[in-house]
């Protein structure tokens, strides 16, 4: 069968596709000019494509060429990864015989709004949901957080519940650091970039030796000022690193701080339980999904005082009982591998099997 898709996963999962006996061609950005450019690698097809926006979904021209070469395929899959408000605007309408299975990877609804870009995507979800079901876009659905998935099988959509993959070789346990240590990475007020300063108050008011760092960060004022003039040592602030530093900073990481107050399938979260570190989450849609199951709590959302508690409790734990403490590591490592790119390809291949024979 064959497979024609953009933004699917990393190389680990075409390859398994391939294995399992799907001809698989690849979409990517890339072309200088108008027009493509083919090649091959490990038997899978690439087509570097000109486009301007993240979504090909959003691009004239690109569509008319991706409906140009349907024919050929079995199976048509997107993902959009625009911002969330971008994500309402109606894409072009894929003119094609073949099934398309389109992906949304933010989230369907804002729990708690606090801003007005989330109360407008709220606003418009329902209208989304309703073009959707009265134009047909699509034939199926790809639903990142079981929430959504949820709302799309209530709603009468053929939707299929799989999360995001992590790479298991690439993210993988490590010696700790010597001083118990706290990663958080984020920059956006959706990720709780402005909650850090009040958490980290409350932690520094208890225990003085716990280092925090901070990944790809530094908008928010409070921020910053966190920052540069109240933990000069205890806080170190990284501009966005590449994902092998990243990999080994989570691994040698004692806790991952995730105060997000929404998400749609947050890799983060898997990739740092994959590394052998524990996170310390709300209990949103996105982190819920890897965390249940596994020796990580899920924290009332936006309580500050009980992110502060678990991130003591842990630090309390890693200190006082150091082989308990080695014990959760080892069992987020294990809980993470049934999320490994393998297994998310596999469930990918169920998934475009059924619609192929549906609509054979």
């Amino acid at each position: 069968m064959k497979l024609l898709t953009y933004s699917f996963g990393p190389h680990k999962v075409y390859r398994r596709l391939a294995e399992l006996g799907w001809d698989v061609t690849v979409l990517i950005g890339g072309a200088e000019r108008e027009g493509t450019v083919k090649y091959k690698q490990d038997g899978i097809t690439f087509i570097e494509v000109k486009y301007q926006r993240k979504s090909v979904l959003g691009n004239r021209k690109l569509v008319k060429f991706v409906e140009g070469l349907s024919s050929d395929f079995d199976v048509i899959y997107f993902a959009k990864h625009t911002p969330p408000i971008f994500d309402d605007l109606p894409p072009y309408h894929l003119q094609t015989l073949s099934p398309v299975v389109y992906c949304i990877h933010g989230p369907l609804f804002i729990r708690k709004p606090s801003r007005a870009t989330h109360k407008l995507l709220n606003l418009f979800a329902p209208i989304k949901l309703l073009m959707f079901k009265l134009l047909k876009l699509y034939d199926a659905f790809r639903v990142l957080n079981y929430d959504d998935y949820v709302i799309f099988r209530r709603l009468g959509f053929k939707a299929f519940y799989i999360p995001q993959g992590v790479d298991t070789e690439l993210f993988k346990t490590n010696e700790k650091c010597e001083q118990f240590t706290v990663c958080f990475f984020g920059s956006r007020f959706d990720k709780g970039v402005d909650l850090l300063p009040e958490i980290v108050h409350q932690v520094f008011s208890k225990a003085q030796d716990i280092r925090f760092i901070l990944v790809d960060g530094g908008w928010a004022p409070s921020y910053k000022a966190l920052i540069s003039h109240e933990y000069p040592r205890n806080v170190i602030s990284l501009p966005r690193t590449p994902q092998k530093e990243f990999a080994t900073l989570l691994s040698k990481s004692h806790l991952l701080l995730f105060p997000s107050r929404y998400e749609g399938s947050p890799k983060t979260v898997i990739e740092s339980l994959s590394s052998g570190t524990p996170v310390a989450s709300f209990d949103i849609p996105g982190p819920k999904e890897y965390l249940v199951g596994s020796p990580c709590r899920l924290l009332t959302p936006l309580d500050l005082d009980a992110m502060s508690k678990e991130i003591l409790r842990y630090y309390s734990l890693w200190k006082r009982e150091p082989d308990a403490f080695r014990k959760i590591s080892q069992r987020c490592r294990e809980h993470a591998l049934r999320f490994d790119w393998n297994n998310i390809a596999n469930l990918l291949h169920g998934m475009l099997e059924q619609i192929v024979e549906e609509n054979t």
